[in-house]
């Protein structure tokens, strides 16, 4: 049982795995008693007055929605959105990091003007659209209505402010934000002016998640001829720059090979 539990869990990409497992555990933590949530939402004067820097950093795997479904339904997406866009859009932690620290000040950002100390629904949010541009055409189901993947972002947005609260969706609407500004510098503008994207992935990223490139023994590099690194893991292969390079832009360093997701309509777009 254990070692089945343990396959099941090392077969989710890392990074999703270690949100999950952190959100899913505080949730389960604050249910018991345990602990309390607010001493990892970001209150700005505890943050900065107080020097408790990991508060920004703590929020987005918290909500204070007094409702268990909701808080469950937003780990449920930041789970299945979050594995498919570092599974199928980036194909690996490096790529998939970086992501999420170009978004996550802008979460921050947004959300000190709107006095919300906590961001897991924005998170959730910006994983779901990013997931829902890359398969704009896909059938999806949001509980009994169906759709295409590029509506399924208004309506969590309509249901959060219908069900929740207008204060959640405004959280999630800087998640949206975030994830559109992204992807503007990464697809679009490229696109439209035949220039390459300014978002480029530092050596850093690379060099910190090199031995965490694969959820399963499966992984292995090659050495190209030119200097460059590709590597192979368990959901995709990504290359990784030569030495003294600073570092591939976004859309020069896509994966080499990646399956994006299709099938038939699924339920909460799963």
């Amino acid at each position: 049982m254990s070692s089945d539990f343990a396959r099941v869990l090392n077969s989710v990409p890392p990074l999703t795995r270690w949100m999950t497992t952190i959100s899913t555990g505080l949730f389960l933590a604050s249910r018991f008693n345990l602990l309390s949530l607010h001493f990892f939402c970001n209150y700005w004067p505890w943050t900065i007055g107080k020097f408790q820097l990991w508060r920004p950093f703590t929020a987005f795997f918290v909500t204070l929605t007094p409702f268990p479904m909701s808080v469950l339904f937003e780990i449920y997406f930041l789970y299945s959105y979050g594995r498919r866009v570092e599974e199928n859009k980036f194909g690996n932690p490096a790529h998939f990091a970086f992501y999420l620290s170009f978004i996550a000040p802008i979460i921050i950002g947004l959300n000190y003007f709107t006095d919300e100390p906590v961001y897991l629904n924005a998170l959730s949010m910006a994983l779901t659209y990013t997931w829902a541009q890359n398969n704009t055409e896909q059938p999806v189901e949001f509980f009994f209505v169906s759709c295409k993947a590029k509506h399924l972002p208004i309506l969590k947005l309509v249901f959060e402010s219908v069900v929740g609260s207008f204060s959640t969706a405004l959280i999630s609407a800087t998640g949206l934000v975030a994830a559109h500004l992204y992807l503007y510098l990464d697809t679009i503008y490229p696109r439209t002016t035949g220039k390459r994207s300014p978002l480029k992935i530092p050596r850093f990223f690379y060099t910190v998640f090199r031995n965490v490139n694969s959820t399963g023994p499966s992984s292995s590099q090659i050495q190209t001829d030119n200097g460059h690194t590709v590597h192979s893991t368990s959901y995709g292969s990504f290359v990784e720059p030569r030495d003294g390079s600073s570092g591939a832009s976004m859309r020069q360093s896509e994966p080499v090979s990646r399956t994006t997701f299709h099938g038939s309509g699924h339920r909460l777009g799963k």
